[in-house]
């Protein structure tokens, strides 16, 4: 009865406390929808009616939506030294508390260098979030789970994408960005009960790193940041018939109902299959798009904003989330903190090179050729994927590990060892994960992983296996 119980961990229900957790931590990202997408309110502040004391130049746009990456790089290198020093959730609190008044400042600013501090420091608080929030879920998430709750934060930053885009088409720019804050509120308190982990061992593997931070570049690159931040914009010189804004709301209704579906399905398709199916369709509907804008085929001002909604929809289901959720999958147990720590730089860095450049490049060579360049990068990322991207779905953290290590012999019979007690800490992590009640449980989960994990290193380096199965065995 007792192995039967071991080979099917499912059966038992996921700990409500561990959903709490998950949704708490995901919560934290609404923040970095509503930093991204508060540019909505800047044509508003230019428009002469406005009650401000400064007035918002073009140069001021490009620089107030550019800041968010480029505030965010100090914030990319001290997160990870950090994580390490004071743990994921107290760096959470630490940066989500001062987020608030940084909100304040913005909405309150009577002086425009008031605005700017207050846009990087709340750029800042952003990029920290951003470092922490899905490895942290990796670590809180059972197995049968984590694809959902690595999806969900991505949900979270859609609801506060269209909710900033809603409060800046509906109210002033002040009462915009100072309601902002409300969101982050419970989350503020719900961190506080969610339990810390801080125990990560010492050495590097560049290869997954390499392999998740590829698909950042090539997401950015192709245009994600750009169509966000600038909606607007895009809208107004594609020519559509509807009101700007308008569409702008659509598109964040379109980002958030996509990633709602896609935060269902990921644990059903899979990660592989849903990155690569639809980074293929955004680069489809971007050059559809571009091709359009570029021949002026009259009677298809149409065509520009369907594919742009397209693109926004299949973003929402795969390109936006899947690769956070790699980020806390892939990325070894050792090295997830430092390596997000990079990627997020780096992320940020190409996300300021493109929001920066974007009116310059449109102005230069016109929305349709710029489409249709952000076309070619997302037609990348599915070429990337599809030769090097293992399936997670179903796979332990410990197992994909292993993945990307070479397959070591057996010394004794010279034949490779292929993950051959994979399951068994599959098995163990899950049915210990049943016992997450408390902080306390979490940790004593996150021990057992850990020491399964020294004796599965001896095992899959050829030494005898009976240790490690009687201490799986003991686990439960």
């Amino acid at each position: 009865m007792e192995d039967k119980k071991l080979s099917n961990p499912t059966q038992f229900p996921v700990p409500w406390k561990q959903i709490v957790f998950v949704v708490g931590v995901g919560c934290a990202v609404m923040e970095n929808g509503m930093v991204y997408g508060w540019s909505a309110v800047l044509p508003t502040m230019q428009s002469s009616n406005t009650t401000q004391g400064f007035t918002i130049t073009q140069e001021d746009v490009s620089w107030l939506a550019s800041l968010v990456p480029l505030a965010a790089i100090v914030g990319n290198l001290s997160s990870g030294p950090l994580v390490e020093f004071i743990g994921p959730v107290r760096l959470m609190l630490s940066v989500l508390i001062p987020s608030v008044g940084f909100w304040f400042l913005m909405a309150l600013s009577s002086v425009k260098w008031l605005l700017y501090v207050g846009r990087a420091g709340s750029a800042l608080c952003c990029a920290i979030i951003d470092t922490v929030v899905q490895p942290l879920t990796a670590e809180l998430s059972s197995t049968r789970i984590r694809g959902l709750a690595g999806a969900l934060p991505e949900v979270l930053a859609s609801v506060g994408l269209l909710l900033i885009y809603v409060m800046a088409h509906t109210t002033p720019p002040p009462v915009a960005t100072g309601a902002s804050i409300i969101p982050l509120l419970p989350v503020i308190v719900l961190l506080f009960f969610v339990p810390e982990f801080i125990e990560l061992r010492k050495r590097r593997n560049v290869y997954p790193v390499l392999l998740t931070l590829s698909f950042f570049m090539l997401r950015e690159l192709g245009g994600r940041s750009a169509v966000f931040s600038y909606s607007v914009y895009i809208f107004r010189d594609s020519g559509v018939g509807l009101d700007a804004f308008t569409c702008t709301v659509l598109v964040g209704l379109a980002r958030l109902g996509a990633t709602c579906v896609a935060s269902l399905m990921v644990d059903r398709l899979g990660r592989r299959p849903l990155l690569l199916m639809t980074a293929l369709v955004c680069g489809l509907a971007q050059t559809v798009g571009g091709i359009s804008l570029h021949m002026e085929v009259a009677g298809s001002a149409w065509v520009p904003t369907a594919c742009i909604l397209v693109f926004v929809a299949s973003y929402g289901l795969g390109v936006g989330p899947i690769p956070w959720i790699l980020s806390g999958e892939l990325l070894p147990n050792p090295v997830r903190s430092l390596g997000i720590s990079i990627i997020t730089l780096i992320f940020n860095l190409i996300v300021f090179g493109v929001n920066y450049v974007f009116l310059n490049i449109i102005a230069e060579i016109g929305l349709g050729l710029t489409l249709a360049i952000f076309g070619v990068f997302n037609f990348a990322l599915a070429a990337i994927g599809w030769r090097w991207l293992p399936e997670s779905r179903g796979v332990s953290l410990q197992e994909l590990e292993l993945a990307f290590s070479s397959h070591k012999r057996n010394p004794k019979t010279g034949e490779e060892n292929r993950n051959v007690i994979g399951k068994d800490s599959l098995e163990v992590r899950e049915c210990v994960s049943e016992k997450n009640i408390g902080r306390e449980s979490l940790l004593e989960e996150k021990k057992a992983v850990d020491e399964l994990e020294h004796l599965k290193e001896d095992c899959i380096e050829g030494k005898e296996c009976e240790e490690y199965v009687r201490t799986a065995c003991v686990c439960v």
